[in-house]
């Protein structure tokens, strides 16, 4: 069973009055989260593999190295800023963890 959160108290004595067919959550602002959560990944990963392409290359150049390390310092930031949008909307309510369960 998973630690009780911020909103557990609510969205258990919604569960208690809900009928069965009644999502207990917002399916719509859930999957927003979950597309700019997955949209910021594809960034990060296409930062990551422009980096390695301007390392490959071979270009010992100002230029390429500055763009490569260009490259590296946004994907460390996109990195920061979609751990600090996750903690965020954790703590606002729009992520709810599931918990790991008993015996897995």
């Amino acid at each position: 069973m998973a630690l009780p959160h911020n909103g557990s108290k609510h969205r258990a004595a919604a569960a208690r009055t809900a009928s069965p067919d009644t999502p207990l959550i917002n399916t719509s602002e859930d999957s927003t989260m979950h597309l700019l959560i997955a949209l910021a990944f594809v960034v990060i990963l296409a930062c990551l593999a422009a980096a390695g392409l301007f390392m490959l290359r071979g270009n010992q150049s100002e230029a390429g190295s500055k763009r490569m390390a260009w490259a590296l310092t946004l994907r460390i930031a996109i990195s920061v800023l979609v751990f600090a949008g996750i903690l965020l909307a954790w703590k606002l309510g729009y992520l709810q963890p599931h918990g790991i369960p008993l015996g897995a």
